[in-house]
Formats: C-alpha cells, structure tokens, sequence
C-alpha cells in the first residue's frame, strides 16, 4: 500500500495553537520528502490563511495545499484569497 494524501492536519480553533504548528510543520517536512498534496481542516474562522502561511514557510507549493471544511465559514472574500494564492478550496 502505498498513501495518497497527508492529513487530515487541523485546527480546532480560529488559530494555530503551538501542539498544532508542530503536527503542520511536520507534515510539510513529509510532503517534501514524499509530494503528497496536504489537507487541513479550516473550519474556524479564516485560520486557512495562517495553516497557508505556515506551510509556505515550510517550501510547500499551495498547489498541493487543500483548505478543508471552507463552507463552515462563509466567507467569500476569504475562500478567493485562498484560491488567489493556488491553494484548493474545499467545500464540503
């Protein structure tokens, strides 16, 4: 067997609490060593955008980032900043 995807890596709140930006940081140093594409969970708030940053600074590609659980907030303006940067947008 072999894995098709890294994640789910989340965020049970509007920000990136420390235990969390470790669990992040350590799937971006996989997703370099393997490519697979990473999914979080961005269910409050625009936290997205924090999970995108940290994983950029990490070398992540945000082609290969999908923002998981957008519809849980409804925000037009942040879902196209996401799409704006490459990350896939997920609702679901």
């Amino acid at each position: 067997m072999r894995p098709g995807i890294i994640g789910e890596i989340g965020s049970d709140r509007d920000y990136i609490s420390p235990v969390e930006e470790k669990s992040f940081r350590a799937a971006a140093r996989a997703h370099m060593d393997s490519g697979l594409t990473i999914t979080t969970r961005a269910s409050q708030g625009r936290v997205g955008l924090a999970q995108l940053d940290l994983l950029e600074e990490e070398g992540v590609d945000p082609g290969r980032v999908i923002i998981g659980h957008c519809d849980q907030y409804p925000d037009v303006e942040y879902h196209d900043i996401l799409a704006r940067r490459g990350a896939w947008v997920e609702f679901d």
